[in-house]
Formats: structure tokens, C-alpha cells, sequence
């Protein structure tokens, strides 16, 4: 019981650290957009949903995904 309980609170802890990582380059990334006098965050986050909307539209299902036979190899 005891190593359950060691387990979950270092994966608590990791968890806590990346959410802490998160917002720290999110707090760099808006004192970035200040300090250059640039786009607001608002415009960053559209502009990269628009890249987003871009990507999806070339994404195969599995059924066009064809295998293809393994080729041996043979030394000369």
C-alpha cells in the first residue's frame, strides 16, 4: 500500500511540475508579445488556429493506408 501511495504522489508531483512549466512559457510568451510591440495573444492564437485548420485537411484514414509486402534483401 504504501508504494501505491508513493507512486501517485510522484506522478502528482511531475503533474504539478509540467502545469507549473506551462504557464511559465505562456507568462514568457505574453511579456514577449509586449515588450515587441506586436500582435496581442488574441491574434497569435487565431493565427495559429487558422494553421491548425490548414493541416486538417490532409489526413488519411487507415482504410486508404495500404501495407506493402517486405522485400528481402539479399547480399551480392
Amino acid at each position: 500500500m504504501h508504494g501505491n501511495r508513493v507512486r501517485k504522489q510522484r506522478k502528482q508531483n511531475q503533474q504539478e511540475e509540467v502545469e507549473r512549466g506551462e504557464v511559465e512559457e505562456l507568462e514568457w510568451l505574453m511579456l514577449q508579445l509586449r515588450n515587441r510591440g506586436g500582435n496581442s495573444l488574441e491574434d497569435v492564437l487565431e493565427k495559429i488556429e487558422r494553421g491548425r485548420q490548414k493541416d486538417e485537411g490532409c489526413k488519411p484514414s487507415l482504410e486508404s493506408i495500404m501495407e506493402c509486402p517486405e522485400v528481402v534483401e539479399m547480399d551480392r
